[in-house]
């Protein structure tokens, strides 16, 4: 009897000590979880930090980047400050960066051409343009927004031809990044390489295509030399060819 009851004892303790190491495993597990999760929040609070500040930004301001259309100084002001404590937050995200970049290429294009502000305002486009393509190489209309800033800086077409040719690569049917290689290859043809040419002439005949670019592709054609306007005129569909020349001499009257 004795032994028995020893028995039961010994397996009622053993029962206990496994209940008791098991409820340890799950307070642990449990404090593990909980932990894991404050690291992720703590990961986390920074990026969410950063995207209620970008939050902020005057309404509309993307859409009047994308449009030309004019942002009032204290607009743009305040997206510029708006956009740098966003940054704070998050100094490598590329999408915060090329909108920084953004905004002060607009700041240098509504400064006074020949002016320290407007100089300046480049210098910090490029900066964050660059920082951009440095953490999202791969996002083509950086590297067209790269190249035009290049351009506004008046650096040779040497300089520029590498950021024009990775748009052109990276984004080449992406309608901002068609625009930018279009204004610049009219500017730089003569200096652009047989390749790089046929790209442009490609990219003029998909701006015929979108309804909003065909004034500009007129425009660059009446101005153009030239070889420049033979590559766009037969760089068209065989169909676009009558329509395209029929728009042409209706801008000249």
């Amino acid at each position: 009897m004795v032994m028995a009851m020893a028995v039961i004892i010994t397996a009622a303790t053993a029962a206990i000590m496994s209940t008791d190491q098991h409820f340890s495993a799950v307070r642990f597990a449990g404090a593990a979880a909980f932990g894991f999760g404050l690291v992720l929040v703590g990961l986390a609070m920074p990026r969410l930090q950063g995207y209620f500040t970008f939050a902020r930004l005057p309404s509309g301001i993307d859409a009047a980047l994308a449009s030309g259309r004019d942002i009032s100084e204290e607009e743009l002001t305040k997206a510029i400050e708006i956009s740098r404590e966003a940054l704070e937050a998050l100094p490598a995200d590329a999408a915060l960066n090329e909108m920084l970049g953004r905004l002060y290429l607009r700041a240098a294009g509504q400064a006074a051409s020949d002016s320290e502000s407007r100089a300046l305002a480049l210098q910090s486009a490029t900066a964050s343009i660059t920082q951009a393509l440095r953490h999202a190489p791969a996002r083509g209309f950086d590297w067209s927004l790269a190249a035009l800033l290049r351009s506004e800086a008046n650096d040779p077409w040497e300089t520029i031809e590498p950021f024009w040719r990775n748009s052109l690569y990276l984004a080449p049917h992406e309608a901002s990044s068609i625009l930018i290689r279009a204004r610049l290859a009219a500017h730089y043809w003569t200096h652009m390489s047989q390749d790089l040419q046929g790209g442009a002439a490609r990219d003029f005949s998909e701006m015929w295509q979108i309804p909003q670019f065909r004034r500009e592709v007129i425009t660059i054609y009446i101005g153009a030399p030239l070889p420049l306007k033979l590559a766009i005129y037969k760089g068209l569909p065989d169909a676009d060819q009558g329509p395209f020349l029929r728009w042409v001499k209706a801008a000249l009257k």
